[in-house]
């Protein structure tokens, strides 16, 4: 036959068992505790180990439903006009045409090297660092601006090294 302190601590469950239930942080959890449960009737501690009772389980439920019920279904829909991206605002970033810039010469500068498109025209390639790239890469590149690209892609670890 089972004594009370046993069945008591067959129906307590962890804080982080809790908060891994019910999918929220732990902290949010401690501060939903600290304001609106009670030590003793809602929770309590055993081993220094914080342990909500079935009547905590049931009250942090209900409050987790209250919280869910006032979030909009659209969170931003009271949010200013302006304050909201338009509907192709990533389009020009998705959707970038991308050019091949052969590199003619190393600049001083460590971020730009000079290239040269297909048509022979020459572009400066905004690059970094400009020391691991050499005359005669063909880098893929988007155009940032009149006679300016910039280099898209995966950036070698050394010189010659990818």
């Amino acid at each position: 036959m089972m004594t009370d302190e046993t069945t008591a601590e067959a129906t307590e469950r962890p804080e982080d068992e809790v908060a891994g239930e019910l999918g929220v942080d732990r902290q949010r959890l401690r501060d939903l505790r600290a304001t609106r449960l009670t030590k003793g009737h809602h929770w309590t501690t055993r081993r220094k180990a914080v342990v909500y009772t079935e009547v905590g389980l049931a009250r942090i439920r209900e409050l987790a439903e209250e919280m869910l019920a006032a979030v909009p279904a659209e969170p931003f829909a009271d949010a200013l006009p302006w304050a909201k991206p338009p509907a192709n605002f990533w389009e020009p970033f998705t959707q970038a045409a991308v050019t091949w810039v052969r590199v003619r010469r190393v600049l001083a500068n460590p971020l730009v090297v000079e290239g040269e498109l297909g048509d022979g025209a020459v572009v400066r390639l905004r690059v970094r660092p400009s020391r691991l790239w050499e005359p005669g890469l063909v880098l893929p590149a988007v155009e940032i601006g009149e006679g300016y690209f910039e280099y898209r892609g995966k950036m070698p670890r050394f010189r010659r090294r990818w």
